[in-house]
């Protein structure tokens, strides 16, 4: 172990506050909390990326969201972020988003440290006029915007809470795929993936 990382560890012994024998137990029954809270000492850097255009659209999301030749929703797509989308005809106007290939694997739950301020999807009706907008110029998987060899192209949305939609195009299968994911599961994310974020130029 370097020699400064074992001064550091010496240095925080002795600045330790005076603690009762059960809260200095319940630390050490609670590895991952003290884990994230000496992470303070060192906040993780925040991913670069760039921001991409996207083109306006106007849809009724529940007939482009049907499962088709060229695209396949799942049951957490249905149950989840569907019911939450309104009826009517959506639309949006030219926009942009904030693009991230991710360098390392990690899991979901560290990696909304790393993403910019404000980087959540909070409108439903938003993000799947803006999916399908992302969607519709790639729709045979063509390269773009979106990635189109099978690494997950992944956006965070709340939907009452955080979950995580994992938007896949397998080169074997031919068809877009929306997944959706409780990123609190801790679920890993391996290198190559792209994040996009709801992020202010």
């Amino acid at each position: 172990m370097d020699k400064q990382v074992l001064k550091l560890g010496a240095c925080i012994l002795e600045n330790l506050p005076e603690m009762s024998s059960e809260v200095i137990q319940g630390w050490i029954d609670n590895r991952k909390g003290l884990q994230e809270y000496l992470r303070g000492l060192a906040p993780p850097k925040k991913y670069e990326g760039a921001f991409v255009g996207v083109a306006p659209m106007s849809i009724y999301a529940r007939e482009f969201f049907k499962d088709r030749d060229g695209l396949r929703t799942t049951r957490n797509w249905n149950a989840i972020i569907m019911p939450d989308v309104s009826v009517g005809k959506l639309s949006t106007p030219p926009t942009h988003v904030y693009s991230i290939d991710v360098p390392e694997e990690i899991n979901e739950e560290q990696i909304q440290s790393r993403l910019p301020n404000g980087y959540l999807f909070e409108g439903t009706d938003t993000f799947v006029c803006m999916l399908a907008a992302l969607i519709s110029t790639q729709s045979t998987g063509e390269k773009g915007v979106l990635l189109t060899n099978g690494y997950a192209n992944v956006f965070y949305v709340k939907v009452r809470r955080v979950f995580s939609v994992h938007v896949y195009w397998p080169p074997s299968l031919k068809e877009w795929q929306l997944h959706v994911g409780d990123p609190s599961r801790e679920m890993s994310l391996r290198a190559g993936v792209r994040i996009f974020a709801y992020a202010e130029e």
